[in-house]
């Protein structure tokens, strides 16, 4: 249903520039991959009580192991990931 949705939106868009609707097809069909692949979100159990959320360029720290409730964000290295 989202994929539907955003090549919709993404045909109507590119509608002007794209008057061949196979090529508009195609064009927002790779838009919504390149979109999904940027904002893949990757969740790294720890334990029960820890985690590590990567959603772009940016992870998130949570963990309340000690009950202090510490959250924390920094830029994910980019050789991390591969």
């Amino acid at each position: 249903m989202e994929r539907e949705n955003f090549v919709r939106i993404a045909m109507a868009i590119i509608k002007k520039d794209y008057t061949f609707r196979p090529q508009r097809l195609a064009i927002a069909s790779k838009m919504y991959s390149r979109w999904v692949e940027r904002n893949k979100m990757i969740i790294d159990i720890r334990s029960n009580k820890s985690l590590y959320v990567t959603i772009g360029k940016y992870t998130y720290y949570i963990d309340d192991s000690t009950n202090e409730q510490i959250i924390d964000k920094f830029v994910t290295n980019k050789n991390q990931n591969k």
